[in-house]
């Protein structure tokens, strides 16, 4: 009967992985947006245009990566949710 319902060994051992790996997700998040904006700071120190220039491009770069940290632990969310049901 548990096997129908899903709540085998196994199943349980997994929902803690994902539940723990969706709040590292989401500080890689947090991290990239902090990484941007120092990314962006320690670059563009130099005053030089050419490096200011690079220094937007690969802020922005990193910035990017935070909408993606965050869906993909909002999808992790959703999986655990389901699965546990």
């Amino acid at each position: 009967m548990s096997l129908l319902r899903g709540n085998t060994l196994q199943e349980k051992n997994n929902e803690g992985h994902v539940e723990g790996f969706i709040g590292f997700v989401l500080c890689f998040g947090f991290l990239s947006i902090l990484g941007s904006i120092g990314t962006w700071a320690m670059i563009k120190k130099d005053g030089n245009p050419e490096q200011s220039a690079y220094a937007e491009r690969f802020g922005i770069f990193v910035g990017l990566w935070a909408p993606t940290f965050f869906i993909l632990s909002n999808r992790l969310k959703s999986y655990a949710a389901e699965s546990k049901l």
